[in-house]
């Protein structure tokens, strides 16, 4: 999944990245890099169940730098368990 040219992923450090997907209902979902607890907020589930959901798949989704994961991990973690149904706060 290359979505970012390399010249994009070192600006990725940087920038606070901003995308926008649009979903089939033709809702515009933002995404930006975010903690544990806001990516919860947005699938509309608690932080412990969003870690139960993704501790299966932690050797595809990487380790977090800090406590935000990266734009990167969130996209990995959209095709493993689907997409938002809420923007990130």
């Amino acid at each position: 999944m290359e979505l970012l040219s390399k010249s994009r992923k070192a600006k990725t450090k940087f920038y606070l990245i901003l995308y926008v997907i649009k979903t089939k209902f033709k809702k515009e979902i933002i995404i930006k890099p975010c903690n544990l607890k806001q990516l919860a907020a947005s699938y509309g589930v608690s932080p412990k169940v969003l870690r139960t959901w993704l501790k299966p798949h932690q050797q595809f989704i990487g380790q977090r730098k800090g406590y935000k994961y990266s734009f990167e991990q969130l996209l990995v973690i959209f095709d493993k368990i689907g997409l938002l149904q809420h923007s990130i706060a």
